[in-house]
């Protein structure tokens, strides 16, 4: 498929993916299989917003201009899915938020707050430069746990908007034979200071708790990183001391506040 510039942004690629599916269905064909570079977002977004999924990276699968290109395998399913495989954390709903699992569609949300250099300052991953970042996050990242049944991440909407993703919060498996779980979160940064990260951060540990087989779980920051401190005192994780020189991380040696909660502990409060 192809469609000239002047005709763009007029929702003609949607309607041709829609013909298309519509002819495949009346033949019978159960998938269609659709391959795109990984630096074309304006296709990413076509066929993500169509229902198609990513599930591989051809590398160096084009020479293209004397530069080698990659590109995304996507596909679609046009009859149920088994739901072999196919785990997905569930939704929680607190006071102000709606956590939910992250779908594709949900990269230029994430894109918007994870651009900010404010937001990712005392963060382990850098700011990302383009939409594919954060789109290779939610595929690469986020559903390759989501496989292996780890709530970690959800997506932090707000209730009148549960479509738009204004962060993440989960627990990953720091070890199971432990039954030792690790809390992460963040926020884009016009949603500081309300209290959101921690309402969040509250929920997902409390599912945690309730959901896994798990009797610690821990959070850490950089003792630069007040505010991340503040979430984890607010919902009530116990300070456990300062590691130093913990991380080496863009040039230099990062100091890091340990905390922690019990399920005894947490169950009693």
């Amino acid at each position: 498929m192809m469609i000239l510039e002047e005709y763009w942004a007029q929702g003609i690629g949607k309607r041709l993916l829609q013909i298309m599916e519509e002819q495949a269905k009346a033949c019978g064909y159960t998938r269609l299989e659709a391959t795109v570079r990984t630096e074309n977002e304006r296709g990413i977004k076509l066929y993500v917003n169509s229902g198609y999924e990513l599930e591989g990276t051809r590398y160096n699968a084009a020479l293209i201009n004397g530069l080698y290109q990659n590109e995304y395998y996507l596909g679609k399913l046009l009859r149920e899915k088994s739901q072999f495989n196919d785990w997905k954390p569930p939704q929680l709903e607190t006071k102000n938020l709606v956590l939910r699992p992250l779908s594709q569609a949900d990269a230029e949300d994430i894109f918007e707050y994870a651009k900010n250099p404010n937001v990712s300052l005392y963060t382990l991953w850098e700011p990302h430069k383009t939409v594919t970042d954060s789109f290779n996050f939610i595929v690469q990242y986020a559903h390759s746990l989501y496989r292996e049944k780890v709530p970690e991440p959800f997506g932090i909407t707000l209730r009148e908007n549960p479509d738009k993703v204004v962060g993440t919060v989960g627990c990953f498996w720091v070890s199971k034979p432990s039954k030792s779980m690790e809390l992460a979160y963040v926020i884009a940064e016009p949603y500081w200071g309300k209290g959101l990260v921690a309402e969040a951060a509250r929920a997902a540990v409390d599912y945690c708790f309730k959901s896994f087989e798990v009797n610690r779980i821990q959070a850490r920051c950089k003792t630069e990183n007040k505010a991340s401190s503040r979430v984890m005192e607010k919902i009530g994780m116990n300070f456990e001391g300062t590691l130093k020189s913990a991380i080496y991380h863009r040039n230099r040696f990062w100091d890091m506040h340990y905390y922690s909660a019990l399920k005894d502990d947490w169950n009693q409060a």
